[in-house]
């Protein structure tokens, strides 16, 4: 999902110290902690989908209204829609049977493809599998590039000691 960096509008900054502050927080912060941090706030058997435009809408269904023969009266019938909000749609509908169809409209929809591909919008899953793949094969490459002997001493680095416990520095 491409993002445009904000105009910036003179004397609507902060000071760069403070902005320099909190940067160095950011990158004092826990690797762990951030891989703890909810990527979305999804259900667990919700399948979320993602876009690359931030607001996108696809109409699932679209029915007609109803006119009463005897009253003329009109009963607008409201459609199913998809509407992603920041790039992403979460598809956790409480009917079961409109998660299904919304699903099924989305992945038979020919805007709906492979991340990367130049479609519209995608699973997210692809898109996550996608990227470890190519963590692996760079992974891969990197230890290919380097000497035999840099890998082994790794790999020694990597091996569990005979120690019971760690022995850490004084504070």
């Amino acid at each position: 999902m491409p993002r445009q960096t904000p105009e910036v509008i003179p004397g609507l900054r902060e000071p760069r110290s403070n902005r320099l502050v909190a940067m160095q927080e950011v990158e004092a912060r826990d690797p762990e902690e951030v891989q703890a941090l909810p990527v979305s706030k999804a259900k667990k058997n919700a399948i979320q989908y993602l876009s690359r435009y931030p607001m996108y809408r696809v109409t699932i269904t679209s029915p007609g209204d109803i006119i009463n023969p005897l009253t003329g009266q009109r009963t607008i019938q409201r459609g199913i829609t998809a509407q992603f909000k920041q790039g992403r749609f979460i598809n956790d509908h409480k009917d079961k049977a409109t998660r299904k169809l919304t699903d099924e409209t989305l992945q038979s929809n020919s805007r709906f493809g492979k991340p990367g591909s130049g479609c519209d919008f995608w699973l997210a899953s692809a898109q996550t599998a996608a990227i470890r793949k190519a963590k692996l094969e760079d992974a891969k490459a990197t230890l290919s590039a380097l000497p035999k002997e840099v890998v082994a001493e790794f790999l020694e680095t990597l091996k569990q000691g005979e120690e019971s416990d760690h022995a850490m520095p004084p504070a």
